[in-house]
């Protein structure tokens, strides 16, 4: 796959190949947009946003299923960053430092707001926001590589890794 690819353009004309790689620094930076295009999480940035809570199940519920369909949607670019990071330092900024890293602080940001509001149990903020997003990284993007088939409907593995991280992490 190339990088046109995963920014959803056309291939050059067969004339035009072999295309001239970019930069590093260009690559970085081109993956940087298409990343901040392609992965924003508005419930999540919603709910970080928000004072007030008046359904901490629903609202957790609907940002675990977002980075749910995001991780999904971008299964294929990821896999490409992830891989070609650790061969280009600029791409470990972006995958690991920006993308990743932001979205373990966000969310462990959203934990440690809720939990100390009383809706979330109280736990290593920073652990738990590892845990749903390894849990969510291995359903909706690392099962689709399993070279045995799952033997279960991936719709409702969403469905229950979304439920059980509730369940785990919202008070009674």
């Amino acid at each position: 796959m190339t990088v046109r690819q995963l920014e959803g353009l056309p291939l050059p004309e067969p004339q035009t190949r072999p295309m001239a790689s970019p930069s590093p620094e260009a690559l970085a930076q081109r993956m940087d947009e298409a990343i901040a295009a392609s992965f924003s999480l508005p419930r999540l940035d919603e709910a970080l946003r928000r004072r007030r809570v008046t359904d901490a199940k629903g609202e957790l519920a609907g940002v675990i299923d977002e980075l749910f369909e995001r991780t999904e949607a971008t299964r294929q670019a990821a896999d490409v960053l992830e891989r070609s990071a650790f061969e280009v330092p600029q791409l470990t900024a972006v995958f690991y430092g920006k993308v990743r890293r932001g979205l373990l602080e966000r969310l462990g940001e959203l934990i440690r707001k809720r939990a100390a509001a009383g809706h979330y149990r109280r736990t290593d903020a920073k652990i738990l926001a590892r845990v749903i997003v390894e849990s969510v990284t291995t359903f909706g993007r690392h099962i689709h590589h399993d070279i045995e088939p799952p033997g279960f409907d991936l719709g409702d593995a969403r469905r229950v890794v979304v439920e059980t991280l509730v369940a785990g992490v919202v008070a009674r």
